[in-house]
């Protein structure tokens, strides 16, 4: 459990790293700086193109606020993911999110549907039979003629 980040404050974390009381405390202190819906989906929308943590890094946003508003924007077809990104440390790709209707551009390293899943196991399964079928053949010793009478 995290606590609050003022000091001597053991509460735990309700926004913006601060307790329940401290975060009211800030807010009635900053009445300009909690955001309606149109002014946090416009600095959504200006803070693209980017990946969901430049996004949360950029808007000091936590992990599941970005998300929601990502899904919001791709639902309302304002966004929509223009590339994938590998990522600086090992981990999943990263979707690089841009401003506008278009279309999706597929991560191939990552299956979306069953049907995908399923054909990447057969393709997988067949490249390891004719893996299996060559490499016994290479095995193989070519037999002479007269082996076949015993007389080898």
């Amino acid at each position: 459990m995290r606590t609050c980040s003022h000091e001597g404050c053991e509460g735990q974390i309700r926004a913006r790293g601060m307790c329940g009381k401290h975060y009211e405390k800030w807010r009635a202190a900053n009445p300009k700086a909690v955001t309606s819906y149109g002014d946090m989906r416009q600095q959504v929308l200006d803070a693209l193109p980017a990946t969901r943590p430049e996004l949360q890094e950029k808007l000091g946003i936590n992990r599941s606020t970005a998300q929601s508003w990502l899904k919001k924007l791709r639902d309302e077809r304002a966004i929509h993911i223009s590339k994938w990104q590998r990522p600086k440390v090992s981990g999943n790709f990263l979707a690089v999110h841009a401003v506008g209707f278009g279309i999706d551009a597929r991560c191939y390293l990552k299956p979306k549907t069953s049907a995908d899943y399923a054909n990447r196991y057969r393709e997988q399964k067949r490249q390891h039979e004719r893996t299996r079928y060559y490499e016994a053949k290479a095995k193989k010793k070519p037999q002479t003629w007269f082996s076949a009478l015993g007389a080898a």
